[in-house]
């Protein structure tokens, strides 16, 4: 059986996995705010699972949490470079979903939709937390939609904001077909080598050509984090991720979310086409939706300008 038989459509949305510039690129320059350092912590799930976060910023109280919630293969190292835009007046949640980066799972057959959804709770209970908002890109927004359209009523999700999101099966971008052939062409395992282009090809092709071409030096550093990430991500711990996601339909989820909602997309984004986030918007009540026309599937990567849309409407 080919390897593409496998993968269910999430693969489509292969992830934001890379920090972002924490201000617009200047002529292929990036510059970087200060980072605090965070609190490091774990918890541990019913099932056994050890769930890694950092915590930046959990004295400043003048704001509501934010929990980023990763893209598929997403690990929370990650996201150093956006803590930035969310922590200057707020405590900001990263983590490691179960069996990848710091995280842990006692077998891979507990990497499930439900889980990962579950793991949200998990977190919020343990820190504390009553209210928060959520952030979610790629896998992590489809994380995110469904939280939103079922939890307890006992906390409040303030905000929701679905990045390069999709909300059913069939709607795949051109992303799916070169992933599907780079994944048969490897050995099983992969190699370090062979693992490591696939990572590098993976990556890229989340961008956009024009971003590629125009940035180079921000290009080198995107794909020196890349490298630096590798060691964290498994080939065992993507397969399980790509097949937590079956076939699936969120649509009468997303009718019921009753919380403020930004969705943004990108116009370029190969993984998932806009329309699915221009659906999305038609389909969660009184959403505010934002596309980016250059805009590829690791958003903040290729429109820095998103993050600060997104703080403002975390503000509001």
């Amino acid at each position: 059986m080919r390897l593409q038989l496998l993968f269910p459509a999430i693969l489509l949305g292969l992830t934001a996995v890379h920090s972002a510039p924490s201000v617009e690129p200047v002529g292929g320059e990036i510059a970087s705010r200060p980072l605090t350092k965070p609190i490091i912590g774990n918890v541990t799930t019913p099932d056994g699972s050890i769930l890694g976060f950092h915590l930046y910023n959990n004295t400043k109280k003048t704001g509501t949490p934010v929990i980023l919630i990763g893209g598929l293969f997403q690990v929370q190292d990650e996201w150093q470079h956006v803590v930035p835009y969310f922590a200057k007046d707020r405590p900001v949640l990263t983590y490691d979903h179960r069996g990848i980066g710091e995280s842990s799972v006692p077998n891979y057959s507990l990497v499930t939709m439900s889980t990962m959804v579950q793991d949200i709770q998990l977190l919020t209970q343990h820190l504390g937390w009553r209210r928060f908002n959520l952030v979610g890109i790629s896998m992590g927004a489809i994380i995110s939609q469904i939280f939103a359209a079922n939890y307890t009523k006992d906390l409040v999700l303030e905000h929701l904001i679905l990045i390069a999101s999709a909300y059913k099966t069939g709607n795949e971008g051109p992303l799916m077909a070169n992933v599907s052939q780079w994944l048969n062409e490897m050995s099983k395992p992969p190699g370090a080598e062979e693992w490591q282009t696939f990572q590098e090809k993976l990556f890229l092709a989340c961008l956009t050509p024009e971003y590629i071409r125009d940035y180079p030096k921000r290009i080198k550093v995107f794909l020196e984090q890349v490298h630096q990430a590798s060691r964290k991500r498994t080939f065992d711990a993507f397969m399980a991720q790509a097949s937590a996601f079956g076939h699936y339909d969120l649509t009468e989820d997303l009718k019921r979310i009753n919380v403020p909602t930004l969705v943004l997309h990108g116009g370029k984004d190969g993984g998932q086409p806009p329309q699915n986030g221009r659906d999305i918007h038609a389909l969660i009540p009184g959403s505010k939706y934002i596309e980016y026309p250059d805009g590829g599937h690791i958003l903040y990567e290729t429109n820095p300008e998103s993050l600060k849309a997104i703080t403002r409407f975390l503000n509001k």
